[in-house]
């Protein structure tokens, strides 16, 4: 895997609809390589986002190791609105469905 990172294995949208599969409790090692795989594939994918719609998926959903965030939370670190954020964010969400829909996840 490229880079250093936390292997995501669940993205939900803004109406809680799973854009990767998340995790069963006990994984056999063919369901952990795709997990692996799954994760290597969103996080490439994450490129195609502005450095703003990154920044957002990343706060809202605690990726990389960070901690989850409310919308109201980075708007008021960014100097932004809520509305801002949350527009960033079905942005984002959008071009990652496009991108990602091709791809068998």
């Amino acid at each position: 895997m490229k880079g250093s990172y936390s292997p995501v294995v669940s993205l939900f949208d803004t109406t809680g609809a799973i854009l990767v599969d998340p995790p069963c409790l006990n994984p056999s090692p063919s369901e952990i390589v795709e997990g692996a795989e799954r994760a290597e594939r969103l996080h490439e994918s994450m490129y195609a986002l502005s450095t703003v719609e990154r920044n957002v998926i990343i706060r809202r959903y605690g990726l990389y190791g960070t901690a989850m965030q409310t919308q109201e939370k980075i708007a008021t670190e960014r100097s932004t609105s809520r509305q801002a954020v949350g527009s960033a964010q079905r942005r984002a969400i959008d071009k990652l469905r496009i991108i990602l829909k091709g791809i068998d996840l």
